[in-house]
């Protein structure tokens, strides 16, 4: 007890911790105002993000189950056959410019 009495360092004043509470009040005010125009700038890119990510999900499942697809191709063959071989034809050539870009 007698040892603290005769510390030098001064013990802190409530007073001067003033402008570190004005800091982060200014600082809190900030980040919000941040956090609201991210959010903002987030809604700009939802819709395009929401059409990649099902174009995505129907290639993979394109992928994932060509079974369907290739019965469809068949049944459009036997009914169409012009309309399926002009289709056929635009399928490979894109195949084939696909292959190139890779």
């Amino acid at each position: 007890m007698i040892l603290r009495s005769l510390s030098l360092t001064p013990r802190p004043n409530p007073v001067d911790k003033l402008p570190l509470r004005l800091r982060k009040l200014e600082l809190q005010q900030r980040s919000a105002l941040l956090r609201a125009s991210i959010t903002q700038e987030a809604q700009l890119v939802q819709k395009p993000i929401k059409l990649i990510d099902s174009v995505h999900r129907l290639v993979n499942s394109v992928v994932q189950h060509p079974l369907p697809i290739g019965m469809g191709l068949a049944a459009l063959t036997i009914t169409k056959p012009r309309w399926a071989k002009r289709v056929a034809g635009m399928l490979w050539s894109a195949y084939f410019y696909w292959r190139r870009l890779r």
